[in-house]
């Protein structure tokens, strides 16, 4: 189970939907080559230089956290690694810019990756937004309406990877059936997910664990239909 999150991250989850504005290039387009058998296509290899480099790390640190992580770019995938640690932060992530309609009828995603036996989870950030005066009141209190109209935050989805195991890459699932909505932490249970909506794709970790962490990506691929 995933453990509590300080306000300070809840607040830089805000900043890594909406605020921040890491400078970099979005995801090459989509491949249209079917994979055999399946009704996944591949949106990152990353084997491929130009799928490496559009990936940044976004730690607890641009906002006063304590953890640490990076990014190492191989020829055989992306080793995202470091040391989480909870103190005024409490997650790390590494994320991409999407181009726009990437994921447009995306039912899930099919990895090849291997973790650390933590609960690592995929997030989207989409333009559905929620009101600026939403944000007022308890830290922990629902939001309701949302949107594309408002101006405040992006809501952001997050589902978990499944059957992430240790060891070599090796296949992966997330289901997007059911993804948990939410801006700086609060649910915000009436949005509605659109995948031909989203704007960024990324792993993030916050399980409340002072601990290193390691995660190996080869391959993300989107997946549709039934």
């Amino acid at each position: 189970m995933m453990g509590p999150i300080s306000p300070l991250a809840a607040l830089l989850v805000l900043a890594l939907g909406v605020g921040f504005a890491p400078s970099f290039t979005a995801a090459p387009a989509l491949e249209t080559q079917m994979t055999v058998n399946t009704d996944c296509t591949t949106l990152f290899d990353f084997t491929r230089a130009a799928d490496r480099d559009a990936w940044r790390e976004q730690n607890d640190t641009v906002m006063g956290g304590n953890s640490r992580g990076r990014i190492e770019r191989t020829d055989n995938g992306l080793v995202f690694a470091g040391d989480l640690v909870t103190r005024d932060g409490g997650f790390v992530q590494m994320q991409a810019r999407l181009p726009d309609g990437a994921l447009t009828g995306m039912t899930g995603l099919r990895l090849v990756a291997s973790g650390d036996g933590r609960p690592w989870r995929v997030r989207i950030t989409t333009d559905t937004r929620v009101a600026r005066t939403a944000l007022q009141g308890r830290d922990d209190a629902a939001i309701g309406q949302s949107g594309v109209e408002l101006d405040g935050p992006r809501v952001a989805f997050a589902a978990p990877v499944r059957n992430l195991g240790q060891g070599n890459p090796a296949s992966a699932t997330v289901s997007m059936a059911d993804p948990a909505p939410s801006v700086r932490g609060r649910p915000v249970p009436e949005a509605v997910w659109d995948a031909s909506r989203a704007r960024s794709l990324g792993f993030i970790l916050s399980d409340g664990r002072d601990a290193p962490f390691r995660l190996v990506v080869r391959r993300i691929e989107v997946c549709r239909g039934a």
